[in-house]
């Protein structure tokens, strides 16, 4: 083993490189380790050589999971009320791609498993398993943990039962969805965000039912049902072929709707400024005729 304090020697300084990212790596340990360990190529790094020497080898997963938040790269929390299944599968996927541990979800394909045979990947797998299982459980509601926790359970299990849930009586689910899609309405919404958001909500549950909505269906869904101040923009979007995408057409209502604010917003300042400038209401001066009055009485008496 070569010396710490070594200058020439190549090995020393790569062996202080990752002692230094180790020490100094404090309450971002995880992610400097799999930053170290990303820098490991088959040809044979030095510095990935001292990484393991130090740390242990990992060859099953390439590298750990680094130990982080998952509300930070997972913001939802998924919940039977507010339906956002697809958004948080996508989204779980990516973060579970980035750390290397997707096979723990998807199901291998025939001659691509990747399950391990050594006891001693074995035990790395396992670990890995619960770790993603516990991601798994801090992003979805107590309804659905309680719905199903089962002990000695692996991801791919818990992941197949919450897929069921929402994808079980497919036709269904698909033809309530359908008839709440085309009944949707932008009066009974605040502003056009959720207006647009919910739309955009719905054709993810469709997805999720095996009946996907194509963008020009979604986008003429859009400006069927508008109110008043967005009529003007509804024949621009319908006559462009081919049709905007969904998130172009939804910039241009977001534009109309802050023109129609700016304007409100004057119309009120000009008609506040009317107001100040005419002064004060007139109010009729009493007081003569009141002492006219007076004097008379005193004459009479």
């Amino acid at each position: 083993m070569p010396k710490e304090n070594s200058s020439d020697d190549a090995e020393g300084k790569c062996f202080q490189r990752c002692r230094r990212k180790i020490v100094s790596a404090n309450d971002d340990y995880a992610e400097k380790m799999v930053l170290a360990m990303s820098k490991r190529n088959d040809s044979g790094d030095v510095e990935g050589k001292w990484f393991q020497r130090i740390h242990g080898p990992c060859e099953f997963h390439g590298f750990q999971p680094a130990i982080s938040n998952i509300k930070n790269h997972v913001s939802i929390t998924l919940e039977m009320e507010n339906v956002q299944y697809s958004t948080w599968a996508k989204l779980f996927k990516i973060h579970a791609r980035s750390h290397r541990v997707i096979d723990h979800i998807n199901a291998p394909t025939a001659g691509t498993e990747k399950r391990p045979q050594q006891e001693e990947d074995k035990e790395l797998w396992s670990t890995l398993d619960a770790t993603v299982l516990q991601w798994l459980y801090a992003t979805i509601s107590h309804d659905f943990l309680h719905t199903i926790f089962e002990p000695d359970t692996t991801v791919m299990e818990a992941w197949n039962r919450l897929r069921d849930i929402f994808q079980d009586n497919k036709h269904s689910r698909a033809f309530t969805l359908e008839y709440d899609f085309t009944h949707v309405d932008m009066t009974d919404f605040l502003n056009v965000s959720s207006y647009c958001q919910h739309l955009k909500s719905m054709v993810d549950q469709l997805k999720n039912v095996s009946s996907p909505v194509a963008n020009d269906r979604l986008v003429l869904q859009l400006i069927s049902r508008l109110t008043e101040p967005y009529q003007g923009v509804a024949p621009l979007i319908r006559h462009r072929d081919p049709l905007p995408q969904f998130y172009q057409a939804r910039s241009m209502f977001t534009l109309e709707e802050a023109d129609c604010a700016k304007k409100a917003a004057q119309i009120s300042s000009a008609a506040l400024v009317a107001r100040s400038s005419e002064g004060p209401p007139n109010v009729p001066d009493n007081s003569s005729s009141n002492h006219n009055t007076n004097s008379g009485k005193r004459n009479h008496n």
